[in-house]
């Protein structure tokens, strides 16, 4: 059980490549990576930035690090191969809070969205019948 803020990153099937940030107490299985910063190295990263990072390029990695044909799947070693330039702690935050709320804007445009058509849908089914 993990308790905090954590990359992880699908490692089989349909969804293999795709990205998560989770948040709070989750558990993750054999099918799943969890990015987490190596203690022998002395480096600083903000979660949120490397996620925005690899969400942004999710597509491009997935297709570089699957394997197999009938059921995807995603490597260790093709994930190490991934290169993230870090900038400094500072501009990795500001980046997050200025990312974060575009973010939330697009989900909340998204659903506001789904719900116009579905009403679209529906006045149109029972101008139809």
């Amino acid at each position: 059980m993990y308790d905090g803020e954590f990359i992880t990153i699908s490692a089989d099937g349909a969804y293999a490549g795709t990205v998560f940030l989770q948040n709070g107490k989750f558990s993750i299985t054999n099918v799943c990576f969890i990015l987490m910063k190596n203690k022998d190295i002395d480096f600083k990263f903000n979660n949120k930035f490397v996620y925005y990072i690899l969400k942004k390029e999710q597509e491009i990695n997935r297709l570089k690090s699957q394997v197999g044909s009938s059921r995807p799947a995603v490597r260790e070693y093709s994930l190490k191969e991934i290169k993230i330039n870090l900038p400094n702690m500072e501009i990795q935050e500001e980046f997050s809070k200025i990312v974060e709320p575009l973010l939330n804007l697009s989900t909340k445009a998204n659903r506001i969205e789904k719900i116009l058509n579905d009403c679209l849908l529906k006045n149109v089914k029972k101008l139809i019948v």
